[in-house]
């Protein structure tokens, strides 16, 4: 799978989708490259784009999203939980008991007048995204997480 780094085109529309969506700015992207690797966008801090460049590796950074076609995009997991704090929109507090819903595959009622991703947060930590349809929020926390929050080895929460 090739990789190759945004065009600062490319890069500016990953800012702005982050931006309107989630109120996140653009300038918490400083210091960092942003990689393609099909369709999952890493965000590389600028010390390791220069060893990048040097190694050819495999893999890098953090995954900041997916692209679901031109220009849109699906907050990744990991994007969430490294840029979710500064999220100031389609922002959703969870309690104990919203949070183990969504990780039991439960979903929520949702009544607020958004539609599409949203950042999860539990106890003031982005902990994930968040899909709202049709007046319900589902998870999409990756089977990973949900089964180590659900008790796995660690028992983090239940």
């Amino acid at each position: 799978m090739s990789s190759a780094w945004l065009d600062p085109d490319e890069t500016a529309a990953v800012a702005a989708y982050l931006a309107e969506r989630f109120g996140i700015p653009a300038g918490r992207l400083d210091g960092h490259r942003l990689l393609r690797r099909g369709q999952h966008v890493y965000a590389v801090a600028g010390a390791a784009a220069v060893a990048w460049d040097a190694l050819d590796g495999a893999a890098a950074g953090v995954r900041l999203l997916t692209v679901m076609a031109r220009d849109r995009y699906k907050l990744a997991t990991r994007g969430a939980q490294f840029l979710g704090r500064w999220a100031v929109r389609n922002r959703c507090e969870v309690d104990d008991d919203g949070l183990r819903a969504l990780v039991q595959g439960r979903s929520l009622p949702w009544t607020g007048p958004e539609r599409g991703f949203v950042v999860l947060v539990w106890e003031g930590h982005p902990v994930g995204v968040g899909l709202v349809r049709e007046g319900r929020l589902v998870s999409q926390l990756p089977r990973a997480v949900t089964e180590h929050l659900r008790g796995g080895e660690a028992g983090v929460l239940w």
